[in-house]
């Protein structure tokens, strides 16, 4: 069906490491707390990296929220994450917008 589960904010919160080997999920989501850390508190690095070495090894995408700033992208390219959403990637938009972005239906 074309259908992707993520566990959203990984690490935070909620979203406990172990439930990683409960559930079955495509996609991690590491929150915007861990990223706007970047550079900034002492240990944020190796905790992002952790995150997503850990979500590669049980071959699950990594998505970090709330980038905002061309350093916290770079950084998590190098790192490998695998997506990125934030304002550095794109503001908000109306829904009306974001079709018009989208390819015609066949």
């Amino acid at each position: 069906m074309g259908i992707h589960a993520a566990m959203e904010n990984l690490g935070d919160n909620y979203s406990n490491l172990a439930y990683l080997k409960n559930f079955v999920s495509d996609f991690a989501t590491i929150g915007p707390n861990f990223i706007h850390a970047l550079g900034k508190t002492p240990g944020s690095e190796e905790a992002v990296a952790g995150i997503i070495s850990l979500a590669k090894k049980m071959d699950i995408q990594t998505i970090a929220k709330g980038v905002s700033t061309p350093e916290q992208y770079g950084w998590l390219q190098k790192a490998g994450c695998d997506f990125a959403q934030g304002t550095y990637t794109g503001a908000p938009m109306e829904a009306a917008i974001i079709r018009g972005w989208l390819p015609a239906k066949a």
